[in-house]
């Protein structure tokens, strides 16, 4: 049998070249697509919504994949299910979440938002940083990351902030899907708490699960082998 077609949706200040990692590693025969989401790139239109970035994605590309998002690109994965599950043959939420934002969470994005505008260079070298568990881990490519985040617009970093704290709840969607659900999480990503992780996968039975010791919220920097390692099995058990 064949492999299933893979779409790569990246997160928030990421571009489609953070799969570089993946792609060499990906067994022979898999096809994948890459997308790109809005505001991603310097004089790319704004981020209107994480559901209409979902529809655009749904109505540009054909057939059925497995959609393997990280971050925000996984909130635009559970969006895809939601809007197209026929369309979806596995979901792998690579350090992302299902569930909508708290009001906590909310003020934080808004307080973000404060941040960017007073300072651009300092806001993206603080928050990008705070992804990483290890300081002094991966800086190189933590600098690419910084020096593209630095060259977009402030207002595409600040409608990527309000479309995610705008984004819906997606349990009941995943919960009551069709499809084989996959996250891929670290046990010291401060985005995503490992209770606060656990209790969302306690509401979706049969969902597989892989924490990673000692990793952030960036496993495709942090711990990449690890990454590569849960992505192929994922794909062979889909062959």
């Amino acid at each position: 049998m064949a492999y299933p077609n893979v779409l790569l949706i990246h997160g928030f200040l990421e571009t489609e070249a953070m799969w570089k990692f993946l792609l060499p590693a990906l067994p022979g025969g898999v096809s994948y697509t890459c997308v790109s989401l809005p505001a991603s790139e310097p004089g790319a239109p704004l981020m209107a919504g994480i559901a209409e970035a979902a529809s655009e994605i749904c109505s540009r590309l054909e057939g059925k994949w497995l959609v393997i998002g990280h971050s925000m690109g996984g909130y635009v994965a559970a969006e895809i299910a939601h809007q197209q599950p026929h369309r979806v043959e596995g979901l792998c939420m690579l350090h992302s979440t299902a569930t909508a934002d708290s009001p906590e969470r909310q003020r934080d994005r808004l307080r973000a938002i404060e941040a960017l505008y007073a300072g651009k260079h300092r806001y993206v070298r603080t928050m990008i940083n705070s992804l990483f568990h290890d300081p002094a881990l991966a800086l190189a490519a933590r600098e690419e990351m910084i020096d593209h985040a630095v060259s977009l617009d402030e207002a595409q970093v600040a409608s990527c902030i309000l479309a995610m704290m705008r984004r819906h709840d997606h349990v009941a969607t995943l919960a009551a899907r069709a499809f084989p659900l996959y996250y891929f999480l670290g046990t010291a990503d401060s985005r995503l708490p490992v209770a606060m992780m656990q209790e969302e996968l306690s509401r979706l039975p049969g969902a597989v699960a892989h924490f990673a010791d000692g990793c952030g919220h960036m496993g495709h920097l942090e711990c990449p082998g690890e990454v590569i390692a849960f992505v192929r099995r994922v794909l062979m058990a889909h062959r």
